[in-house]
């Protein structure tokens, strides 16, 4: 997908003035990560960068990101917007979405993404020119709402998951959502598109997406306190070190936990208290796994949790519409 949007979108930004570099803002020590791509233009007092990122493991997806730099140093930064494909949306990430199993997306649907990728890319260099937001310009936030990156020499970005997973059980989902502070917005998006999105599951679940593996939903204190009056399962996930982890609070108390560290070691298990009967033979599959550059036991906590609540943030699930996850905000 890389070598296309390349083709597809030189084109149109150096017909804007831009050019392709290979360092940021003209300073040698801050190198374009791997393989992203980085369009800068350059006029008296300000840089225009268009900066599209790709994920990490080489799947298709990529998210777009326009800036206004200062031309002194330190570059301070002026303005910035993401594509998005909707209006109501902080950031976006294209192409395949995290659900959908890799075999089912197609080159037809890449050149779709690319196609409509570049058609809006004129919205985004208007935001750079007039701060005109278009339909396809992200929603305004106070926050830099990129997903997490690891530490870079540079200030490259890679797509890749930091998320805080929080399922509660209850008939009143409102209700428990009340004791974190949180409300339904009323508004529908994708999953993942805001810090704070959720999904009504079956068996009485409710499963609050939000962005940053170290979220503060998943202190233990939070924890403690809601799970005095709703069972809870909670994630964390952070691809970019292949770190995982599950843990199901009751009555005030931690009933087990599991975890995974990909960076110490990709065979790496870490438990504690009365493990879900679901736990051994995920961790059997883990042990099965063949090629060697698959971390197969950053799955297991994960895997353990969905058995339990009913999802996972990269599978397609039964009943689940990723493009219509409650929009929640803090109450």
């Amino acid at each position: 997908m890389s070598e296309q949007l390349t083709a597809e979108l030189i084109p149109v930004i150096e017909a804007a003035g831009f050019g392709k570099v290979d360092v940021e803002l003209g300073v040698a020590s801050s190198p374009v990560a791997g393989g992203d791509l980085q369009f800068e233009r350059t006029r008296d007092d300000h840089i225009d960068v268009i900066h599209v990122f790709f994920d990490k493991y080489a799947r298709p997806r990529f998210q777009v990101n326009v800036l206004r730099n200062a031309r002194s140093e330190p570059h301070e930064l002026l303005s910035q917007a993401f594509l998005v494909k909707r209006s109501n949306e902080f950031y976006h990430v294209w192409g395949k979405p995290w659900w959908l199993p890799t075999r089912f997306w197609t080159e037809g649907r890449s050149k779709k993404t690319v196609r409509r990728v570049v058609g809006c890319l004129g919205q985004g260099i208007r935001f750079l020119e007039t701060g005109e937001r278009g339909p396809n310009i992200n929603k305004p936030s106070g926050a830099v709402l990129r997903i997490r990156q690891p530490a870079t020499t540079g200030s490259g970005h890679s797509v890749g998951h930091s998320l805080a997973l929080l399922a509660l059980q209850s008939a009143d989902p409102d209700s428990a959502l009340s004791a974190l502070g949180i409300v339904r917005s009323g508004e529908k998006v994708s999953n993942g598109s805001a810090p704070l999105t959720g999904y009504a599951m079956p068996d009485q679940w409710y499963v609050i997406v939000a962005e940053g593996c170290d979220n503060p939903l998943l202190e233990a204190t939070v924890l403690q306190r809601v799970s005095a009056q709703y069972r809870l399962i909670a994630c964390s996930i952070e691809e970019h070190v292949m770190f995982s982890s599950a843990q199901e609070w009751r009555s005030g108390k931690q009933v087990w936990r599991a975890e995974h560290v990909g960076e110490d070691d990709t065979t790496n298990l870490k438990t504690s208290g009365t493990l879900p009967p679901s736990f051994e033979a995920a961790r059997q599959e883990a042990e099965g796994g063949t090629d060697a550059e698959v971390d197969y036991f950053f799955e297991v906590p994960l895997v353990v949790a969905k058995a339990l609540m009913g999802f996972k943030h990269d599978e397609e699930l039964p009943g689940v519409d990723f493009e219509q996850f409650d929009l929640l905000a803090r109450s």
